[in-house]
């Protein structure tokens, strides 16, 4: 691939993959929220594209569902119109995932074929095509998680599918911003700040795993008051459990405040990142603002998220994800996922910048 109009070729396709991946997290955000995860029993990776199209493979489908302990716990009361519902969000869900595959895989076959990467460009492929394939893997028993003994996927699952999700999503960013700015081969930086910027995006990255466990266990349903938990600002019982490491996993008061610790020290962070980022070079305001702004935002609808919850009475009360999705408490903490991703998305492109297309110029005296 020795032209620019190949490179733009690629780095558009891998780009798009970023977009599919973006909608996987904005649809598996809303099936976790509506309760709709656990409505598709079986895992068809060719034949569950088509959707039921008669009465009697709804009927099947339904009568499946109705041997999830979700249903026998949950939703006894459920009509085939309910369920129908729930059976959407979900299969919305796989059909992204699907597209993605597609999207990621064919372009991919043609490229190699007409032999638009070279073996350096293509072993770079192959920690993205190891993590695609995990990806749905990953998802499929996320979802077996629930159907025994639960009403709802592991919160452990969760956390792993979500965080592969997040992981392949950097790998394919990462490797567009080097096509497009045709830095693929360049050394890495050593300087101070862009080493930092690598562990600002590790820390993103925790907090999204953090996220998951608040939203696998429902902890967003208790302390619903910010900056303080049962009017302290450390709440009591945050080590109940044993094993002691049982509770950053299982014990609602720790997994909820240790996602606040963990947000107030990744804030902090930022704003002295973007403050550092404009030090070096007044252009990287253009990053610097998005980042500022996009962190506060999402600190904003994490406490919105804590708040709405709170007045949530009615989340199991025979409503269903057709009607649900219209909640505010559901629209915020929506947001609140998918506002992640997008600081994710500012923070990786500053750390490429730093660590891949700068030279090295006095970022070490600002540090």
């Amino acid at each position: 691939m020795k032209n620019k109009a190949s490179n733009k070729v690629v780095a558009a396709w891998l780009f798009c993959c970023c977009v599919a991946i973006f909608f996987m997290v904005i649809i598996g955000g809303l099936t976790r929220l509506t309760d709709s995860g656990l409505s598709i029993v079986k895992w068809e990776p060719l034949s569950g594209a088509v959707p039921p199209l008669t009465k009697a493979d709804w009927q099947g489908y339904f009568e499946a569902y109705k041997h999830t302990s979700q249903y026998l716990l949950m939703n006894k009361d459920m009509s085939l119109e309910q369920f129908q519902g729930i059976f959407w969000l979900e299969y919305l869900h796989r059909l992204i995932a699907r597209l993605f595959g597609t999207i990621l895989l064919l372009p991919m076959i043609y490229f190699g074929i007409r032999r638009y990467f070279d073996r350096k460009k293509f072993v770079k492929l192959i920690p993205i095509i190891i993590v695609a394939l995990l990806e749905p893997v990953v998802g499929w028993y996320m979802v077996k998680s629930g159907f025994v003994a639960r009403t709802s996927v592991s919160q452990y699952m969760l956390m792993f599918h979500l965080g592969v999700a997040f992981l392949l999503y950097a790998l394919i960013y990462w490797y567009a911003l080097d096509i497009k700015f045709g830095n693929i081969y360049a050394r890495c930086s050593k300087e101070k700040l862009a080493k930092i910027s690598l562990g600002l995006v590790g820390l993103v990255y925790f907090m999204v795993l953090l996220g998951a466990l608040m939203a696998g266990t429902h902890a967003g349903f208790t302390y619903n008051t910010f900056p303080l938990m049962d009017g302290r600002l450390v709440p009591n019982g945050l080590y109940i459990m044993q094993p002691w490491w049982v509770n950053h996993f299982e014990n609602i008061p720790l997994i909820q405040f240790q996602h606040r610790l963990v947000a107030i020290i990744l804030a902090l962070t930022v704003f002295w990142f973007a403050y550092r980022l404009v030090r070096i070079d007044y252009n990287n305001m253009v990053i610097a603002i998005p980042l500022v702004l996009c962190m506060v935002l999402q600190v904003a609808l994490g406490i919105s998220t804590l708040y709405s919850f709170g007045s949530y009475a009615d989340y199991n009360a025979g409503n269903f994800a057709y009607n649900k999705i219209l909640y505010l408490p559901v629209i915020v903490a929506a947001l609140h996922q998918v506002n992640a991703l997008i600081l994710f998305t500012i923070i990786l492109r500053a750390a490429h910048k730093l660590v891949k297309e700068d030279a090295p110029h006095k970022i070490d005296m600002l540090v």
